[in-house]
């Protein structure tokens, strides 16, 4: 017997950028039925614009749309948003288009078409990806703070002058 899914991480934010408005509209849906916050876009330049006012954790991209390409709109957020998880969605997977997308910066490829089971897998092996990201993020940052602080400790012993030998031995 199936085990139910655990329950979406809070506040994720999904947008899906597809040029499909059924495909679309249903991916959206779905995932907002499954508890997560989904938005969409029609196009690269459409997703490009709600990705410059809003922030995301997960972008289920489509590879090949008019205008600008999935492939493109990853390289133009990829410095403005480094935490963005991209998911690329498409019906024209080829070995050259995989690869490009992987070096572009997308963490999963998905073929159409594609069960929302199947897509919300890959939302949440991405979202655990990016949970691991920031929680080693945050360690490195406890690390530095208390490798600054026990420097800062030792600082003043470092400075201080070396103790004099004494000239004169007391006895009683």
């Amino acid at each position: 017997m199936d085990q139910p899914a655990p329950p979406p991480i809070p506040q994720a934010r999904i947008l899906i950028v597809e040029d499909e408005a059924m495909t679309r509209k249903a991916i959206v849906r779905a995932l907002n039925l499954l508890g997560y916050r989904a938005d969409a876009a029609g196009s690269g330049s459409e997703a490009l614009e709600t990705l410059s006012t809003l922030s995301y954790d997960v972008m289920l991209l489509d590879l090949r749309m008019p205008g600008i390409d999935g492939v493109e709109v990853m390289r133009r957020v990829s410095d403005s948003h480094p935490n963005l998880q991209v998911i690329i969605f498409t019906a024209y997977a080829t070995v050259e288009s995989a690869i490009e997308a992987l070096r572009a910066g997308a963490v999963e490829y998905l073929l159409k078409p594609c069960s929302i089971p199947d897509i919300e897998a890959a939302i949440r092996r991405a979202l655990e990806r990016h949970q691991e990201r920031l929680r080693r993020e945050h360690l490195l940052q406890v690390m530095s703070g208390a490798l600054d602080a026990l420097q800062a400790e030792t600082e003043p012993e470092r400075h201080a002058p070396p103790p004099q030998e004494e000239r004169f031995l007391q006895y009683g």
